[in-house]
């Protein structure tokens, strides 16, 4: 998520940008790092048509992404800049 976000705030919007955040949205889902932070940036960084694109490409229901890709998410319940 953090790296999302880092590409959404240092490059401009731009094919190699596209490729670049599917790469890593893809390494997401293969890892189980799909959590709320990664989905939050990728729909900050991306068109909604793009969006959706990459999340009909992993064939998800009503939006949510299988368990398997975020099975090792560990969500936080604060904020860590306390």
């Amino acid at each position: 998520g953090t790296f999302l976000k880092a590409i959404r705030k240092l490059m401009p919007d731009s094919e190699i940008r596209e490729k670049l955040v599917t790469s890593v949205f893809r390494r997401c889902c293969k890892e189980g790092l799909v959590g709320e932070m990664v989905l939050r940036e990728m729909k900050a960084l991306s068109s909604p048509d793009f969006y959706q694109s990459l999340l009909e490409e992993i064939d998800t229901k009503l939006g949510i992404p299988p368990k398997s890709f975020s099975a090792n998410v560990v969500e936080r319940d604060y904020d860590w800049r306390e």
